[in-house]
Protein backbone atom coordinates (compact mmCIF):
# COMPACT_ATOMS: atom_id res chain seq x y z
CA UNK A 1 0.00 0.00 0.00
CA UNK A 2 1.55 3.42 -0.73
CA UNK A 3 1.76 6.16 2.07
CA UNK A 4 -1.12 8.24 0.62
CA UNK A 5 -3.81 4.83 0.22
CA UNK A 6 -2.84 4.57 3.99
CA UNK A 7 -3.64 8.46 4.78
CA UNK A 8 -6.78 8.18 3.00
CA UNK A 9 -8.00 5.32 4.97
CA UNK A 10 -6.48 6.89 8.38
CA UNK A 11 -8.71 10.09 7.54
CA UNK A 12 -11.77 8.48 6.75
CA UNK A 13 -11.82 6.69 9.77
CA UNK A 14 -11.23 10.41 11.80
CA UNK A 15 -7.82 10.30 12.42
CA UNK A 16 -5.57 13.25 11.84
CA UNK A 17 -2.18 12.36 9.93
CA UNK A 18 1.18 14.05 9.89
CA UNK A 19 4.62 13.34 8.21
CA UNK A 20 6.54 14.24 11.42
CA UNK A 21 7.14 11.67 14.39
CA UNK A 22 6.86 13.18 17.95
CA UNK A 23 5.36 12.75 21.12
CA UNK A 24 1.96 13.83 20.12
CA UNK A 25 1.60 10.87 17.32
CA UNK A 26 -0.42 8.07 18.36
CA UNK A 27 0.54 5.62 16.31
CA UNK A 28 3.51 4.80 13.11
CA UNK A 29 2.56 2.60 10.70
CA UNK A 30 5.57 0.47 9.22
CA UNK A 31 4.77 -1.14 5.63
CA UNK A 32 4.09 -4.50 5.15
CA UNK A 33 7.51 -4.67 3.09
CA UNK A 34 9.56 -5.73 6.02
CA UNK A 35 10.56 -3.49 9.01
CA UNK A 36 13.59 -2.21 6.85
CA UNK A 37 14.50 0.31 4.91
CA UNK A 38 16.76 -0.58 1.11
CA UNK A 39 19.61 -0.15 3.02
CA UNK A 40 18.52 -2.97 5.56
CA UNK A 41 18.06 -0.86 8.31
CA UNK A 42 15.24 0.39 10.40
CA UNK A 43 13.71 3.91 8.97
CA UNK A 44 14.49 7.19 10.56
CA UNK A 45 11.15 7.55 11.96
CA UNK A 46 10.62 4.08 12.77
CA UNK A 47 13.81 4.48 15.45
CA UNK A 48 12.49 7.82 16.73
CA UNK A 49 9.05 6.04 17.07
CA UNK A 50 10.67 3.19 19.19
CA UNK A 51 12.74 5.83 21.07
CA UNK A 52 9.53 7.85 22.00
CA UNK A 53 7.71 4.60 22.89
CA UNK A 54 10.78 4.13 24.96
CA UNK A 55 10.90 7.01 26.76
CA UNK A 56 7.21 6.72 27.49
CA UNK A 57 5.63 8.12 24.71
CA UNK A 58 1.76 6.47 23.83
CA UNK A 59 3.34 5.99 20.01
CA UNK A 60 2.56 2.45 19.06
CA UNK A 61 4.68 1.42 15.84
CA UNK A 62 2.14 -1.09 14.21
CA UNK A 63 2.37 -2.78 10.67
CA UNK A 64 -0.20 -3.09 7.78
CA UNK A 65 -2.02 -5.81 9.09
CA UNK A 66 -1.95 -4.37 12.73
CA UNK A 67 -3.22 -1.16 10.80
CA UNK A 68 -5.68 -2.54 8.96
CA UNK A 69 -7.08 -4.71 11.99
CA UNK A 70 -7.62 -0.85 13.64
CA UNK A 71 -9.50 0.83 11.13
CA UNK A 72 -11.38 -2.51 11.08
CA UNK A 73 -12.53 -2.43 14.70
CA UNK A 74 -12.84 1.22 14.01
CA UNK A 75 -15.45 0.58 11.22
CA UNK A 76 -17.76 -1.82 13.59
CA UNK A 77 -17.72 0.05 16.72
CA UNK A 78 -21.09 1.21 17.53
Amino acid sequence: MQRVEAEQLARSAGAETTFTINAKVDYLVIGADGFTNVAGDKSSKQKKGEALAKEGSSIQVMSEKKFFALLERIAQAP
